[in-house]
């Protein structure tokens, strides 16, 4: 039997050669998916120092001063709010409300200590009474015994 000796290094060859395509195609694909998150994150973090120097004043970006005010009036808009609060199952209160809020806990926690002392004291009364009436108690009992006889 004879061996074609160029089929056998064309095989050899073409073997070798696509797994070579392989591992290139994988590394590139790789590259690709690196260099595109490298240039988003660049991207975002030139436009928020664009936007951050237009704030300070240093540079004057028309459109960034547009998109400043209309993400301001979006914020305050009350359907957009009442959105948030839904979605995040939270309230979103001014700071006023929050310390008047925080205040009459703080008060609420107060009379609740000093009625809770008042009610300890109360107990603490209670059971004196229950200690002058428990031989009249046990009198009348013995009384009942006697009566029943």
């Amino acid at each position: 039997p004879t061996v074609d000796v160029s089929t056998f290094h064309r095989r050899q060859y073409s073997t070798s050669n696509t797994a070579f395509d392989r591992q290139t195609t994988d590394d590139d694909s790789s590259n690709i998916l690196n260099d595109m998150i490298k240039g988003i994150t660049l991207g975002i973090v030139f436009v928020f120092i664009l936007l951050f120097l237009d704030y300070r004043n240093f540079i004057h970006l028309g459109s960034a001063r547009v998109f400043r005010e209309a993400a301001f009036q979006l914020l305050t808009d009350p359907q957009t709010v009442q959105s948030l609060e839904e979605s995040l199952d939270v309230k979103f209160i001014s700071t006023d409300v929050y310390d008047a809020i925080h205040r009459e806990i703080g008060y609420i926690q107060k009379k609740v200590q000093e009625k809770q002392g008042e009610i300890a004291e109360k107990e603490k009364e209670i059971d004196g009474y229950r200690l002058e009436a428990k031989p009249i108690v046990e009198e009348f009992d013995d009384l009942i015994v006697k009566a029943n006889e």
